[in-house]
């Protein structure tokens, strides 16, 4: 069993649940099969009972492989984060970025950030000294 799948026992029968969609995101429960496929590392099968996993060899109808339905899978498991970084000495760049938890998107503001600003050792402010404010677009706050 996966190391990201835990185990719970509802009125004494096993539930197991696991973060596929990070930690602020409600967990996926059920029996082990559903777990294991919300976490990738079981095919899905779809309604003809083929083979609905990204990266699924199996043809569409035209014998060509649908790439779009394969994107939208995976992009559907990924989530906005908007975040503010804040410079020591005043002002504040904002990024846009799409990762599948809080933890990933910090790496991609950051990798954002660096693009966008030189390095520490060129005489520019390095990401740790920045302050980092996540934005809730819905109502504008935090």
């Amino acid at each position: 069993m996966d190391h990201r799948i835990g185990l719970l026992t509802r009125d004494g029968a096993p539930v197991y649940y696991a973060f596929a969609d990070g930690y602020d995101a409600p967990p996926v429960e059920g029996a082990l099969e559903t777990v294991e496929a919300a976490l990738g590392l079981r095919p899905v099968p779809g309604e003809d009972g083929r083979d609905g996993g990204i990266g699924s060899a199996a043809p569409a109808e035209d014998g060509a492989e649908d790439g779009a339905d394969a994107l939208a899978r995976l992009h559907s498991r990924l989530r906005r984060y908007v975040a503010r970084v804040h410079f020591p000495e005043g002002g504040h760049n904002e990024y846009e970025v799409f990762a599948p938890d809080k933890s990933k998107a910090r790496t991609e503001v950051r990798r954002a950030f660096r693009e966008e600003v030189p390095a520490p050792q060129y005489g520019h402010v390095a990401f740790e000294e920045c302050r980092l404010e996540w934005i809730d677009e819905e109502d504008g706050r935090r």
